[in-house]
């Protein structure tokens, strides 16, 4: 299988049909993430069209001050869904440094339940990548995929001795920087993802589309020097590895998995 490890299927509109299609077609386990309540509901409604689809809950930092005063709104979401995210800190995109604290209390009161409830938070570090170490390190997170890296690399050592997977999406294709991110994350840390449809559009000017994650991992493999079914392999291995034991997730999603590795 195809492991696309972070996207935001619900950010899809007229072209959802085609989206799942390509899904379908190309056999891509896609982790959904939201960025708030209604989203995230819609995230569900589209898993109910396709097993493939895993729909993710969280409050990504730039909806933070929208639920800050509310976060029992999210108790609920929180312990439907199978995995967590996104969520995180922000402080590069958001410029509005009075906003923080709402991003803190959101990230802080998910961490929280996602600890006690033993659940996978994918995580937005942009800016803040100090911070959001020391809060999982504080939480004692042991189970999180980071979403597009791009900060600095002396830090990659502490994410990666609390467990943190790594995901690279479609910067990877000719961000000399994002290069060397990867080089610095082992072979079993490595996850693929598309951040679709906007990660593509902010590079391109084109909505991402699912089929995306091929070219990705038609990258890793160069930058390995491996061929592309060992690096699909590999990157299959690695989400098994962080899925098998929790009981949140889909034993049919953890059973394709493993059947198409051994």
């Amino acid at each position: 299988m195809y492991i696309d490890a972070h996207t935001h299927m619900a950010k899809y509109e007229e072209n959802l049909y085609d989206v799942i299609k390509q899904i379908e077609e190309n056999d891509i386990l896609t982790i959904s993430v939201s960025m708030d309540t209604f989203l995230f509901e819609k995230n569900q409604q589209i898993a109910e069209t396709c097993k493939l689809v895993v729909p993710s809950f969280g409050v990504h930092p730039w909806s933070a001050t929208h639920y800050s005063y509310k976060l029992g709104d999210l108790v609920e979401p929180l312990k439907t869904a199978s995995m967590i995210g996104e969520i995180g800190l922000d402080f590069h995109f958001v410029e509005d440094v009075e906003k923080y604290d709402h991003q803190r209390q959101v990230f802080e009161f998910i961490l929280e339940a996602s600890k006690e409830m033993n659940k996978i938070v994918n995580l937005h570090t942009k800016g803040a990548e100090v911070e959001v170490l020391e809060m999982l390190q504080k939480n004692k997170i042991e189970k999180s995929i980071i979403h597009w890296y791009s900060g600095p690399l002396k830090h990659i050592d502490k994410y990666l001795e609390l467990g943190s997977y790594f995901t690279f999406g479609v910067e990877l294709l000719e961000s000399k920087s994002i290069q060397k991110v990867f080089k610095k994350i082992p072979d079993d840390r490595i996850l693929s993802e598309t951040d679709n449809p906007g990660a593509w559009e902010w590079l391109k000017k084109e909505i991402g589309m699912p089929e995306l994650v091929l070219e990705v991992v038609d990258k890793i493999a160069e930058l390995k020097d491996i061929s592309t079914d060992d690096a699909k392999t590999l990157i299959q291995k690695n989400f098994y590895q962080l899925v098998e034991n929790d009981e949140h997730i889909d034993p049919e999603i953890k059973n394709r998995l493993s059947g198409k590795l051994y």
